[in-house]
């Protein structure tokens, strides 16, 4: 199943996040009018929630995406790993 949230966060960046999932998340794609550097972790944070499960809570979603920002020494600029945990697990619990 194919799915997108987005949402409008404190400070007015916008953060979307698209899913490909059935039990497990099979791909993810997180975009929005935020920054972060470098560049190239967006595709880290998105490999980072493949094969997780599609009835991850939100703190586990916040959890992996934090373990690449520091493992890859990366900062987010406009939002917050909770944000995006927070857009994505609502995409989770759309149905289309």
């Amino acid at each position: 199943m194919k799915t997108k949230s987005s949402e409008k966060i404190a400070g007015g960046k916008l953060v979307r996040v698209e899913l490909d999932f059935e039990s497990k998340i099979n791909s993810a794609k997180i975009t929005g009018d935020f920054f972060m550097h470098p560049e190239t972790v967006i595709e880290d944070l998105e490999k980072s929630l493949k094969g997780l499960s599609a009835a991850a809570e939100q703190i586990e979603i916040k959890n992996k995406l934090d373990k690449i920002i520091s493992e890859k020494n990366a900062t987010l600029y406009g939002v917050t790993t909770d944000d995006i945990a927070r857009v994505a697990k609502t995409a989770l619990g759309v149905k289309q």
